[in-house]
């Protein structure tokens, strides 16, 4: 059995993450053919959301410090959930992503319950500061689409995305290991003491 990994070790991990996925879409970007409606360019979509899920996966994995299936679950629910609501009301995705966090990070829907309880305003916080990330991450993509298109504009895009993500799921996780000793540490009801 192996020991957590240590802070840095998780920094070099989520780096290696981060770098991987802005190779390979940056590599998706530069084989893409030029009609966007073309059922090879659909393809390579759902390969480049598929590549962002993993990508999104481990870093949550990365930042728990171990292999939790619900976590990769709870990700595969939530990129679902993106994708869908990329095609039907894009404007939500930052709230979606927001709302998503959380339950991803807590372990036990009651942990992420005793972070909301014990810390609205901690929690709000965070909220709000991941949907505004999300909208800035959009911001970023399309400035750099437009500055440097194709593969290389890409790759910075999602390289400083990636940053941004990582530093959210390890903001969140934190949060999650809060939320979790707190919850160990209830105190008894008032009528159970003598």
């Amino acid at each position: 059995m192996s020991a957590a990994p240590t802070s840095l070790t998780r920094v070099a991990l989520a780096g290696v993450v981060v770098v991987a996925n802005a190779a390979a879409q940056a590599a998706l970007v530069a084989v893409a053919p030029r009609q966007p409606l073309d059922a090879a360019a659909i393809a390579l979509a759902v390969v480049s959301g598929v590549v962002l899920g993993a990508a999104a996966a481990a870093l949550w994995v990365i930042a728990q410090g171990r292999f939790r299936a619900r976590t990769v679950g709870r990700t595969a629910v939530a990129a679902v959930a993106v994708a869908l609501f990329a095609v039907a009301a894009p404007v939500a995705i930052p709230v979606v992503v927001a709302i998503a966090c959380p339950v991803i990070a807590a372990d036990r829907p009651v942990v992420a319950g005793t972070g909301l309880r014990r810390h609205p305003w901690r929690t709000a916080l965070h909220l709000v500061l991941t949907a505004l990330a999300v909208v800035l991450a959009s911001v970023v993509a399309m400035l750099l689409g437009l500055l440097a298109p194709g593969a290389i504009g890409s790759a910075a895009a999602w390289l400083i995305i990636g940053a941004g993500a990582a530093v959210i799921t390890g903001s969140w996780q934190r949060w999650a290991r809060r939320a979790e000793s707190e919850h160990g540490t209830r105190t008894a009801p008032a009528s159970a003491q003598p």
